[in-house]
């Protein structure tokens, strides 16, 4: 299957599974300045807007897979409860259509999240 949204759409959603010193280090060896003073949001917008077309290529190409294998590790660590963070509950509310929610919890915090994936948006992480 292939992927059917931009690249610099998609590198910000693998850079969203990065820690803040992970994306710091990717500044530093993309020789990018100026980033100290950033968010992890606003980081990982100014490492896009800091790159050409074929150096976002590059980087999906050479860090897709260690970044998507980190963030399988995270997932079954919280699923497991081996993580600070956890998932809660995970609930099917609509098999047909593919419907879930996940519970998560942190030390101080609790969110849910909602998710349905279909033929029609599998390929879109935004899932629109």
């Amino acid at each position: 299957m292939s992927r059917q949204i931009e690249d610099e759409i998609y590198l910000k959603y693998l850079l969203l599974a990065l820690n803040k010193d992970e994306l710091k280090d990717i500044c530093r060896s993309l020789d990018i300045k100026g980033f100290s003073k950033f968010g992890k949001e606003d980081l990982i917008n100014y490492i896009i807007d800091s790159m050409a077309e074929e150096e976002i290529a590059d980087l999906i190409k050479e860090r897709e897979l260690e970044i998507i294998s980190k963030g399988i590790d995270t997932a079954i660590k919280k699923i497991n409860g081996a993580d600070r963070e956890i998932v809660e509950n995970i609930k099917i509310t609509n098999p047909k259509e593919h419907e879930i929610e996940i519970s998560f919890k942190g030390l101080r915090w609790k969110a849910e999240s909602y998710l349905s994936i279909k033929d029609s948006n599998i390929s879109n992480p935004e899932r629109i």
